[in-house]
């Protein structure tokens, strides 16, 4: 049974793009958007926009590297040469919390 889960997770990584992260959390709902790939954006007052952490996918997965942005260079130390690294917020990054009305 294990390795069926394993199985789809890793048929769900190919089809999301989403790089593989451990337990399989790029499949798990998005904390900030609930699954739903839309979230609330206070920076346009109430209308929708698309989930700043999952990029509308509505699952968690990895972001790209914002030391390398995203070039995967080998020298980079945040993401080793990936040029993502593991997508995990549970709260808004304070510039999005802060808003501006």
């Amino acid at each position: 049974m294990k390795s069926a889960a394993l199985a789809l997770c890793v048929l769900l990584v190919s089809v999301s793009g989403f790089a593989p992260i451990s337990g399989c959390r790029e499949s798990s709902v998005c904390s900030l958007c609930n699954g739903t790939g839309m979230r609330d954006c206070e920076k346009c007052k109430g209308g929708e926009a698309e989930c700043v952490f999952c990029h509308g996918s509505g699952k968690m997965g990895s972001e790209k590297c914002g030391n390398c942005e995203g070039d995967g260079q080998a020298m980079c130390l945040k993401c080793k040469g990936s040029g993502e690294v593991p997508c995990d917020h549970k709260t808004l990054p304070s510039s999005e919390s802060a808003g501006s009305s």
